[in-house]
Formats: structure tokens, sequence, C-alpha cells
């Protein structure tokens, strides 16, 4: 894959590490340097993926809002969701949810099973994460 920002490279590794996770599957991860391997650790953490999940119910009601197919461009009404994942401001992205129509609790029943689409997970694991 070619990304084009370090941090949408790094959001997508994030992402698949949690998808693995998700599913129980058993995953070893390697970086090119010790810097990546921290910044990896630090976007594992449990206040980053919570962000990095809000970004995806975000991003993916926008664009259902505006009937588009998800894609990874910059899009300017959701730019304060470009940050660095450490970087991201509660305080900006609060505004954004009700923009888009949607609530940001990733513990939301609904935004479970919108984010078990968006990690392509399988319909018997969403059952087994709403009960």
């Amino acid at each position: 894959m070619v990304y084009r920002t370090d941090e949408a490279k790094q959001r997508s590794i994030t992402t698949e590490i949690l998808r693995y996770h998700v599913m129980g599957a058993h995953s070893w991860w390697a970086t090119t340097s010790v810097e990546h391997s921290e910044l990896l650790s630090d976007n594992l953490a449990a206040e980053p993926l919570r962000r990095l999940m809000q970004t995806l119910l975000i991003r993916q009601a926008y664009m259902d809002k505006i009937r588009r197919i998800p894609c990874e461009r910059e899009v300017a009404e959701l730019k304060p969701l470009n940050k660095p994942i450490k970087d991201l401001d509660m305080g900006e992205m609060r505004p954004l949810g009700p923009l888009v129509g949607t609530s940001l609790n990733v513990e939301d029943p609904d935004n479970l099973k919108k984010l078990i689409q968006i990690l392509q997970l399988s319909p018997k694991m969403s059952r087994a994460c709403s009960k």
C-alpha cells in the first residue's frame, strides 16, 4: 500500500491490528525503527484507539450523508480529524457528530454495528459484540 501521509499509514496499521485483535487472531507486528514502534504502541493505548474509532464513525457517517464511497482523501469539512491520533481534540470532534448525524459513543449498540462494518468483521462477531 502507498499512503499519502505517514499519519494515514499509522492509522491504517493501527486499525488493522485492532481488527485482528477483535477477531482473536494472533499476529506479529514489526516496525522499521524504535520511533515507529513507540508511535504504534502509543496509538494502541485505550484513548487513542477510542479517538481513532470515533474518527472512523464520523467519516463513515459523513460519507453516508453525502452518498459517497469512503476514501482516504482529506475532506475539508472534517479537517479536525486530520491531525495525528494523539493530537485529536475531543472539543473539536464533538460538534462533528451531530453535523453528520452520529454520536461519538463507541459503546453505543448502533455504533458498534457500524464499527463492525467499518472494520470488516463478520456478522457472527456482530452478534457476539452486541450481547
